[in-house]
């Protein structure tokens, strides 16, 4: 994978939540990614799972907020 090169890896975390659902930080990297490609509905889902599946991580929560806090109502 190249430095700076969101698409793959936007595909190579979606490969690693395939693998490991229930990986917090899987998720949220996925939703990051998403995030920084537009996709905001795709972010917000997947930064809630993230904050389901690690409740004591507050980065996921802190994410959320800010995609909420920042998005258009339409996203929320």
């Amino acid at each position: 994978m190249r430095v700076g090169n969101i698409g793959e890896a936007y595909q190579s975390f979606r490969e690693a939540v395939r693998l490991a659902p229930a990986s917090a930080e899987a998720q949220y990297n996925v939703g990051s990614l998403a995030f920084a490609r537009g996709d905001l509905l795709e972010a917000l889902g997947r930064f809630q799972r993230a904050a389901r599946l690690n409740p004591e991580w507050a980065t996921p929560e802190a994410a959320l907020a800010w995609l909420l806090a920042t998005s258009a109502p339409s996203v929320r």
